[in-house]
């Protein structure tokens, strides 16, 4: 099992990380090529991190000194139901278990926060991901948001 680089520090986000984050969700965007206005992705941004705000949200970034290199976040959908967004990490901090480490992290914050179960959608040409996800103990379920990508996949953890 692949440990996170001891340089690597998980903290939620703050004053000094929001524009960074901001930075990473727009990488996040031009490397993912699809059009997420179904999801009112330009509103997010705009407001960022108004959606994931405490106490039913979190946002989570991973620094490397004061760059932020990837992030998640949480929001609740439903009575004791959240839903995990925004994973990513830069491409070069990708493969040391930062991913693991944010998803872990933002696990635990869920179910801090009293969740029962946490979803997330993907997609199947994702395989990375999904595979970290079922990992995880994540399970495919069915379409539980609107999402008109073809290979969109929908997974949720009880907790």
């Amino acid at each position: 099992m692949m440990r996170m680089p001891e340089n690597i520090k998980i903290e939620k986000l703050s004053d000094a990380t929001v524009e960074g984050a901001k930075g990473l969700i727009r990488k996040y965007l031009d490397w993912i090529q699809i059009d997420l206005c179904f999801q009112h992705i330009e509103e997010e941004l705009e407001h960022f991190p108004d959606k994931y705000r405490e106490p039913e949200g979190a946002f989570l970034v991973a620094r490397d000194g004061e760059a932020v290199v990837g992030c998640v976040g949480l929001k609740k959908i439903g009575e004791g139901i959240c839903e995990m967004k925004r994973l990513f990490v830069k491409d070069e901090y990708k493969g040391q278990g930062i991913g693991k480490g944010l998803a872990d992290a933002i696990v635990r914050e869920a179910k801090n926060k009293g969740y029962s179960r946490m979803r997330l959608d993907s997609l199947k040409r994702m395989g990375t991901a999904v595979a970290l996800y079922k990992k995880l103990g994540f399970k495919e379920i069915g379409q539980y948001v609107e999402n008109p990508i073809d290979d969109a996949v929908f997974l949720e953890k009880e907790l």
